[in-house]
């Protein structure tokens, strides 16, 4: 069954930075217990109208140990994975094949431990071991920027990974997750405004071809007397312009 679908607030809200309580921190479908469950909030590019959504959820329910809900309005599928069969990469990888898009995101930790370049390199190292990752380590800072696939890593992931390499790191609240919510709210803004210039384009297009429509079924009510009709006919290449 469709794992419960959550509205659009509650979805922008959190962006794949956390595990649910019960999940395995590591997305990855080696897991030593097929007990285990993983959840995931992917975000999601592409989907246009509801049999978009209908088929990524299709397309992901097909999956081994796969349950999944699609919300159109959030642009998101809320994913739980069971056993051992599928992880977050054939999810993503699946969602992928159906022609649409898991936009990559951004996370920022701030470390703790390192000493010298060689710490900063070892972090970096280690981090973009992990599939999907790209991470730069600024000692200076001592900030860790991750640039990742939702699915296929979270902080929870990151953290215990720099943790292994004998570091220690915490999530930076707030602030690289107030900025994908800014770009997904952006790019929403951009599509909207696009998607109404086309239509007030279209719309004004259309306005000669309806009046002159609306003139022919007025002349043709006063009878073949009038020969108005005739008179306000657009001409035929102008018809084809404006119907194209």
């Amino acid at each position: 069954m469709p794992a419960t679908v959550h509205s659009p607030a509650e979805h922008d809200s959190r962006l794949d930075l956390e595990p649910d309580s019960n999940s395995n921190p590591n997305p990855n479908p080696n897991s030593d217990s097929k007990s285990d469950s993983i959840g995931l909030d992917l975000p999601i590019r592409g989907m246009t109208c509801a049999a978009c959504a209908a088929r990524i959820e299709k397309v992901l329910n097909k999956l081994p140990g796969v349950a999944a809900g699609v919300n159109l309005a959030a642009e998101r599928a809320r994913v739980k994975i069971t056993g051992t069969e599928s992880g977050g990469a054939e999810v993503v990888a699946a969602i992928s094949r159906a022609g649409f898009q898991v936009p990559r995101q951004t996370l920022e930790l701030a470390l703790e431990g390192m000493t010298c370049a060689a710490c900063a390199a070892r972090i970096e190292k280690v981090l973009n071991r992990l599939p999907e990752v790209e991470a730069r380590v600024n000692l200076a800072t001592e900030r860790a920027h991750i640039e990742f696939t939702p699915g296929l890593g979270n902080a929870a992931l990151f953290i215990s990974t720099v943790e292994k390499a004998g570091y220690r790191a915490r999530l930076v609240a707030g602030g690289t997750l107030r900025e994908n919510q800014q770009e997904e709210k952006a790019r929403r803004e951009k599509a909207y405004r696009r998607e109404l210039r086309q239509f007030v384009i279209a719309a004004a297009l259309t306005l000669p071809l309806l009046a002159q429509m609306l003139f022919m079924f007025g002349a043709g009510f006063s009878g073949p007397a009038s020969g108005g009709a005739a008179h306000a006919e657009l001409p035929r290449w102008l018809q084809f312009l404006l119907a194209t």
